[in-house]
């Protein structure tokens, strides 16, 4: 499995969930990769400089949720987050030191954790685990969904 493959493996349980648990469509994704394509001479993707114009930001986490858990999360009961900030990763990228974290994404961190965010950095092949992070944090119960690519 690659990280995009997780992305995508993410965003469609996420897509075929909401019917059922309506607060997981307000759960999104930053596309602040490039797609490749053209290049300006030097080598920079021009989707990046329209993307740069746009204000897209370097290190901004993968996908996020604005609103308090309404489950609890570890040992920290519901309502103690004001959002999540979820940062997939290719295996071999966080099995590193920082977990494949680059400096920008640990500022985000940082950020995140000033205003109450909770932040969590998952290797790709644990995509279902992010899935059942995302439907405790708006209610839901992870027992009324398949989270092994099957109908959610």
């Amino acid at each position: 499995m690659s990280e995009t493959t997780a992305h995508e493996a993410l965003a469609d349980f996420l897509r075929r969930a909401t019917p059922r648990l309506p607060a997981l469509g307000f759960v999104f994704h930053v596309a602040n990769e490039s797609a490749g394509g053209a290049k300006t001479s030097g080598g920079i993707p021009l989707d990046v400089l329209k993307e740069k114009r746009m204000l897209a930001v370097p290190g901004v986490w993968d996908f996020m949720y604005i609103g308090a858990n309404l489950s609890g999360i570890g040992e920290c009961g519901a309502y103690h987050f004001a959002g999540v900030a979820i940062e997939l990763k290719s295996t071999r990228a966080y099995r590193t030191k920082d977990q494949g974290l680059s400096d920008a994404q640990k500022a985000w961190r940082r950020h995140y954790i000033q205003h109450g965010w909770y932040t969590a950095v998952y290797p790709e092949e644990r995509w279902p685990e992010v899935a059942q992070l995302f439907v405790a944090w708006v209610g839901g119960s992870v027992d009324d969904f398949d989270f092994g690519g099957g109908q959610g």
